[in-house]
């Protein structure tokens, strides 16, 4: 299953909830910052910051991202990018919430 099959109706963004399994903060190091979510044994980039370039304008997304820890459970809107990952800088309407695991 590629994340493609989850943007059921697509319009390019997709809701979804997993576990986190990494969260690269990379960002504070001018790389991009990224959760890897695990849904359904199905992992999944979620990228909420950039670094340096491009800007990132989703201010909300950006400190959700950064307090997420490994082994939370998350809900996630963003925007499918052209490579697969899912990506939240487009919007300020995506973001990241924590979620129970049901």
């Amino acid at each position: 299953m590629t994340i493609r099959a989850l943007d059921t109706d697509a319009d390019g963004r997709v809701v979804l909830r997993g576990q986190v399994v990494e969260n690269s903060r990379a960002c504070e190091l001018d790389a991009a910052c990224v959760l890897t979510v695990d849904v359904n044994g199905l992992q999944i980039n979620v990228v909420y910051h950039f670094g340096e370039w491009p800007p990132c304008e989703n201010e909300g997304a950006i400190r959700q991202g950064l307090e997420v820890h490994k082994g939370e459970w998350i809900e996630v809107y963003a925007e499918v990018s052209e490579g697969g990952d899912l990506v939240t800088c487009g919007s300020s309407d995506y973001y990241i919430r924590p979620s129970s695991n049901e």
